[in-house]
């Protein structure tokens, strides 16, 4: 079967977009950006790389490796296949007037590289970000960066996790601290997101209108009618004890808002490079959970050695134990909570993410939202152990999420 009998044959029951007709308007868009960029030279642009939320290819030119990033309407792809923007003609129609937005994803990302930079410069720190090339009618290119990811390192790096980690939350603390971050973006439009927040996807996604629907169709493709109910069901379940928890609270710091491993390169020499920035003004326990979130589908995905998993699972206690310190005992459980919360809201969105797009969808994926999907029953099961005793005792909560954590990784069934 050829792609586009394949992305037909997957969208009919989903009411979707024909992939190729979106993948086709992205990356000639891409192309055309390109050729102005480098209008004298022979560039080479190679195919799709794996991402939920924008097109995303890779170009070489005669100075070297770089990436174009192309969004359409700030809405994932994944939403822009299923149809939650209308018909395509409509779509092409809104994005002519999106790309001009200074409020457009890849604008506001564009404005945080460089407020990132300056940020690193000022604190001749070990971060560093990808140098802004262009952005012209809603492409982002931006230089390549080169090292190995956060993901790589912690499954089969030679670096203690705890390590790792400790550094990655350090850059996220000084980001944390610097009172002239937001000062350095062009408006505040580069700051007001909360709509990314973990929080605002999760209500948008599960209480939302159209929430009911949304929920009926996960899952097609990826299991029997009979399994996406009880998955459908887990959902629910989720949604009744999370939603009353999760409130977008302002804070005057800013987060990275989108710290996940994949987003962490790190080179020979331990220094880092992060990328896909969501800065935002939100509460720390947000950038943690959706830290901790990741690592954990990392590991029960990938399964590492028993040896590097129990370093790994002491890392991330560690972090948590670290983050309740800073507060007092009775503060404390309550911030333990709010960080399980997210963490867990986080997962939700995950997978509902994976399961809303039939498997054979010819749509370039990250392979651990692939995994993922593929255990979302024991993974939903372990979330709704985990969410029956957050309220009342935080503490037993993690420690019931360590457990499953870990015994997901090991192979062990639930």
């Amino acid at each position: 079967m050829d792609p586009t009998t394949s992305a037909k044959v997957a969208t009919a029951g989903m009411g979707c977009l024909p992939c190729r007709t979106v993948l086709d308007h992205a990356t000639r868009t891409v192309i055309t950006v390109v050729r102005q960029v480098w209008p004298d030279e022979v560039v080479s642009i190679g195919p799709p790389l794996p991402s939920v939320t924008n097109h995303v290819t890779a170009v070489k030119a005669r100075e070297g490796w770089f990436v174009a990033k192309y969004s359409i309407l700030g809405t994932s792809l994944l939403s822009i296949l299923r149809g939650a923007r209308g018909p395509w003609d409509r779509v092409e129609a809104a994005q002519r007037d999106y790309v001009q937005q200074p409020t457009a994803q890849l604008a506001r990302e564009r404005a945080q590289l460089r407020a990132l930079a300056a940020h690193a410069r000022r604190t001749e720190g070990t971060l560093r970000v990808p140098t802004v090339i262009a952005y012209q009618d809603g492409v982002l290119i931006s230089t390549a960066s080169s090292g190995s990811s956060l993901a790589v390192e912690l499954v089969c790096g030679r670096t203690a996790p705890d390590r790792l980690l400790t550094d990655v939350t350090a850059i996220a603390a000084a980001l944390h601290s610097d009172r002239f971050l937001a000062r350095e973006l062009p408006g505040s439009h580069a700051l007001a997101t909360p709509h990314t927040s973990i929080g605002a996807t999760f209500t948008r996604k599960f209480t939302g209108e159209g929430a009911s629907s949304y929920l009926e169709s996960l899952g097609i493709g990826w299991f029997e009618d009979s399994t996406r109910r009880r998955l459908a069901a887990s959902f629910g379940a989720l949604r009744k004890i999370l939603h009353p928890l999760l409130r977008w609270l302002p804070a005057p710091v800013v987060i990275y808002g989108d710290l996940k491993p994949e987003h962490v390169l790190l080179d020979a020499c331990g220094r880092q490079t992060w990328i896909d920035p969501g800065l935002q003004r939100g509460d720390p326990a947000a950038e943690l959970a959706k830290l901790l979130s990741r690592i954990a589908l990392l590991v029960i995905t990938a399964r590492p050695s028993r040896g590097r998993l129990d370093a790994i699972g002491a890392a991330m206690d560690l972090l948590v134990t670290s983050f309740v310190a800073h507060h007092s005992r009775p503060d404390g459980i309550t911030a333990l909570r709010r960080l399980l919360v997210l963490w867990l809201a986080d997962w939700a969105n995950y997978l509902s993410s994976g399961l809303s797009v039939p498997p054979d969808v010819p749509l370039p994926l990250p392979p651990m939202l692939l995994d993922a999907t593929g255990q979302a029953q024991p993974l939903l099961r372990l979330a709704r152990e985990v969410a029956a005793s957050v309220t009342v005792d935080p503490v037993r909560a993690w420690e019931t999420a360590q457990a499953g954590i870990l015994g997901l990784a090991a192979g062990q069934r639930r």
